[in-house]
């Protein structure tokens, strides 16, 4: 769909028993380039909008859920398309006859489906053939005064006057003739798009990564991000209204976090060669006798090489020495409070510990 918004108009004021409620004028100018809702450039060639076929309907402000009247006449000229539009009487209507006349609103637009259309070197849009589907009222134009609302008719009754019992009853008249009423100049103006207020976005801080990029990219590019992150930095900034005197860690420990690194190290190294040798073994059994017997080689047989041919070989006897080994008793004790028990894991020192 587009929307083009054309020009300013002068207001009529008609009188007669019927009352009239018309607009008319130039709905769009042939030839002439106009920039549109989107911001597309369009220009219409004569006989691009159709004289048959469904009217187009009359809204405000390109709004289909605010209808004021239905376009009643379409001339096709070399210069543009004129038009002629019914208002209807109701409240919506007068708003907008009231609206045309005091010159709050004074031009129109219209919207079109292009059906046949091609674009030039410089991208503007040349509509040859489009569907015509509504014509609106907007306060703002964008052809000027070459497209432009030329008249509007309208003879509005008057209400009547209460009637009051038992006093004498003076007739009013019913309608009340408007003389015509030309509505000041209103000077072209160039459209420009609303710009609609919006909260500052906060800046937030580029990461490390965009940090690097925008240093390799260098340039405009870097001085930017470095200048925001200055105004950022400054922003956030506050005056120093009173010093305290000197704090040092000792005087807020309980502020301070102290970081766990990982699970509980333990760091003795034990060298046990003769249980690691033989393995640890348990008490043998037999009853109440404190001492037992382990019997350890203290020489080996060994093998060397013969000296010469008949020589005598390498003779070594074994010995096997009787070791006597008391029993003892190797332990050690902890003593854990209620608290430590609750606020710790008493269970990882044990393991830590052998115990």
């Amino acid at each position: 769909m587009i929307k083009l918004i054309a020009g300013d108009f002068t207001v009529d004021a008609a009188a007669g028993d019927t009352p009239r409620r018309t607009i008319s004028g130039t709905a769009v100018p042939y030839n002439v380039p106009a920039t549109v809702s989107d911001g597309t450039e369009v220009i219409f060639r004569p006989g691009s909008l159709p004289v048959e076929g469904k009217a187009p309907r009359l809204f405000m402000y390109h709004d289909a859920s605010q209808p004021v009247g239905v376009v009643t006449e379409r001339v096709d000229t070399e210069q543009g398309m004129l038009f002629s539009a019914k208002i209807s009487a109701t409240t919506l209507g007068n708003d907008a006859l009231i609206m045309a006349q005091d010159g709050t609103i004074d031009q129109v637009s219209v919207g079109v489906n292009p059906t046949k259309f091609s674009y030039d070197e410089a991208g503007t849009m040349i509509i040859e053939a489009a569907d015509w589907t509504e014509l609106s009222l907007v306060p703002i134009g964008a052809f000027g005064d070459m497209a432009n609302i030329t008249k509007v008719a309208a003879s509005i009754h008057q209400e009547e006057p209460e009637v009051v019992l038992n006093e004498e009853i003076t007739p009013v008249e019913e309608k009340q003739e408007m003389s015509e009423v030309t509505a000041p100049a209103v000077e072209a103006t160039i459209p420009t798009a609303p710009i609609f207020a919006a909260a500052k976005k906060e800046f937030v801080l580029p990461s490390a990564g965009e940090y690097m990029a925008a240093y390799h990219i260098g340039g405009d590019t870097f001085a930017n991000i470095n200048k925001a992150v200055a105004e950022y930095t400054a922003s956030k900034k506050t005056a120093l209204q009173a010093a305290a005197g000197d704090v040092l860690t000792t005087d807020t420990a309980g502020l301070l976090p102290v970081p766990v690194l990982g699970p509980l190290v333990q760091d003795l190294n034990f060298i046990r060669p003769v249980v690691e040798a033989l393995g640890a073994r348990a008490y043998p059994d037999g009853g109440a006798q404190k001492t037992f017997v382990r019997p350890t080689i203290t020489t080996h047989t060994s093998v060397a090489a013969q000296a010469n041919e008949l020589g005598a070989a390498s003779a070594t006897t074994m010995v096997i020495a009787s070791n006597t080994v008391s029993k003892t008793t190797l332990a050690g004790q902890v003593t854990l409070s209620v608290q430590d028990i609750d606020f710790t894991s008493p269970q990882q020192h044990r393991q830590a510990y052998g115990i």
